[in-house]
């Protein structure tokens, strides 16, 4: 007879701001709008033109541009240089923040008293009676089944009633 062990998950580390795809066409056209920007500037002095403050905004802002698509291009996620969007979760703590402008979600698994989840939200009943909810509507399918496996897995593990459907 076989026997099926389960080795349980204590650890979630996860990246939520995923590099692109390397693309050659984002690559030529964040260079072509570098160029644009460069160029616009050069026409006005070639021309003897005043340069104003217009000028230098829509030089900065194309030149902005073109280096977004050209990082993004080589497959480096320019959200990511500016931001964070994480998952990160251990035997100590929940630490998650689902996106750029989403407010990080802490809590210390000390505080748990008891965990339920139900529609794309988890509910962290707390030792003082307080009940914190952690929304997760916004995850992929799989980051949600491994957030639910590390959750349930930690809690099984510190003897935290959960209700996980």
């Amino acid at each position: 007879m076989k026997q099926t062990t389960y080795r349980m998950i204590m650890e979630l580390k996860k990246d939520l701001l995923i590099p692109t795809k390397k693309s050659k066409f984002r690559v030529i056209l964040g260079i072509l709008f570098v160029v644009l920007s460069a160029s616009w500037i050069a026409l006005r002095i070639v021309d003897d033109q005043i340069i104003r403050p217009f000028d230098w905004i829509y030089s900065g802002v194309f030149a902005l541009t073109g280096l977004a698509h050209a990082l993004e291009g080589f497959g480096i996620s320019f959200l990511a240089l500016f931001f964070k969007a994480f998952l990160s979760i251990d035997t100590e703590r929940i630490s998650v923040k689902l996106g750029v402008f989403a407010k990080e979600f802490n809590l210390d698994w000390m505080e748990v008293q008891s965990i339920n989840y139900t529609l794309n939200k988890f509910q962290f009943m707390q030792k003082d009676g307080h009940i914190k909810i952690m929304d997760v509507s916004t995850l992929d399918y799989t980051s949600k089944n491994e957030l639910k496996s590390v959750i349930q897995d930690i809690a099984l593990s510190k003897q935290i009633q959960t209700v996980i459907r």
